[in-house]
């Protein structure tokens, strides 16, 4: 079963900066560019701990903020 993150995400906000969050395939992102952590989702839950938090590049950020999959590294 897979859970419908979308209902959830319009609720949550990022734990590290109370900015509101975006779905990004199987992980959940702050929208603050500060900030820019992304959250895994795992067996449908997602994981909302900051210290489990991955920080992405402003790069990276940048790309699942625009809709773009590619990033150049």
């Amino acid at each position: 079963m897979t859970i419908d993150l979308s209902k959830y995400v319009q609720i949550m906000v990022c734990p590290s900066c109370r900015t509101k969050l975006l779905i990004d395939k199987q992980s959940i992102v702050c929208q603050s560019p500060d900030c820019r952590r992304k959250f895994l989702v795992k067996d449908d839950i997602p994981v909302m701990l900051a210290d489990d938090a991955q920080t992405l590049s402003p790069d990276e950020w940048s790309a699942i903020m625009t809709g773009s999959t590619s990033v150049a590294t």
